[in-house]
């Protein structure tokens, strides 16, 4: 992948983290730009589907968000199957409640069962960047020396809306 201007860069042990802008340590918000988190998990604590017809990457994702190991309280939409480049891809969207969200997108490698996972955290008040320079970073993205094309990217839903709490009603009786 290629690494955008001047983004800082540190490989993570199963791929590359690229980071846009660095926190001092005095800075009470840790997340001041995005930051992408690109690499191959360990898909061992994961069922796949027997069948094609279903999508690996969706039936992953959905596992990972209904497992509090994985999401711990954040708030979680319903993973969405798409084809990404003809392979099996997959993306949810996730409120960490802490002022940031995260948009993770998973694509099945072939005739295995693993999967190339892309992780973008915002700060919620940056969050519709995410969409906008998601395409420009995954346009280098190369799996096994073949590009991949970021048609199936640019076409994720604009704007992309992340999961908030539910508002209270202050009509709803509350329990004492």
């Amino acid at each position: 992948i290629k690494i955008p201007g001047d983004w800082v860069t540190y490989p993570s042990d199963s791929g590359i983290v690229l980071n846009e802008r660095v926190s001092s340590v005095g800075n009470a918000s840790l997340l001041e730009g995005l930051l992408i988190h690109i690499f191959i998990p360990s898909t061992n604590d994961f069922d796949f589907p027997e069948s094609s017809d279903i999508n690996a990457a969706w039936a992953v994702l959905s596992q990972v968000v209904s497992n509090p190991d994985y999401v711990g309280n954040a708030i979680v939409s319903e993973p969405v199957a798409f084809s990404w480049d003809h392979h099996d891809a997959a993306y949810y969207l996730l409120n960490n409640r802490d002022n940031t969200v995260t948009l993770l997108l998973a694509m099945g490698l072939p005739n295995t069962h693993k999967l190339i996972v892309c992780h973008v955290s915002a700060p919620i008040d940056q969050s519709d960047r995410i969409r906008d320079i998601l395409p420009d970073v995954l346009s280098s993205l190369t799996v096994n020396d073949q590009a991949i094309d970021v048609a199936a990217i640019q076409a994720l839903p604009d704007p992309l809306v992340f999961p908030s709490e539910p508002h209270s009603n202050p009509n709803t009786p509350q329990s004492s």
